[in-house]
């Protein structure tokens, strides 16, 4: 069974730290804004300063311009609610694996992004935290 810790993503962040995973909202005229994987599988490259090429209707990667089928994006999409200007996302729990971003636990995020306090990682679905 798979646990999930919740975690209320203010208006204005456009990214996600989960650990060592990156997601971003994704926003296409496709279809509705989605929470996804912002970790480009070529070489790594931040999907969240990319763009969207019209032309062969994939996410573009802003290091090698490696494009990403905005459904196949989707299909990896955290499951995530929008509340008006904000959005709770589920955010799965890997048992037994330690959970570590940028610059290792507690690392300091900058205002573009939420990074996840690992302090209140021990709590389980009936929480909702507001990101920092």
């Amino acid at each position: 069974m798979t646990e999930y810790r919740f975690l209320l993503v203010p208006a204005g962040r456009t990214e996600i730290w989960h650990g060592a995973r990156r997601y971003f909202l994704l926003s296409t005229k496709e279809g509705p804004p989605r929470i996804v994987p912002g970790t480009c599988p070529h070489r790594g490259g931040p999907l969240a300063l990319g763009h969207f090429d019209e032309g062969s209707r994939t996410w573009r990667c802003p290091w090698h311009g490696n494009g990403q089928k905005v459904t196949s994006l989707c299909r990896r999409a955290l499951p995530a609610i929008r509340r008006g200007d904000e959005w709770l996302v589920a955010l799965p729990l890997e048992v037994g694996r330690p959970e570590s971003g940028p610059g290792g636990p507690g690392a300091a995020g900058s205002g573009s992004h939420a990074d996840i306090d690992p302090i209140s990682l021990s709590r389980r679905v009936s929480t909702a935290d507001r990101a920092v």
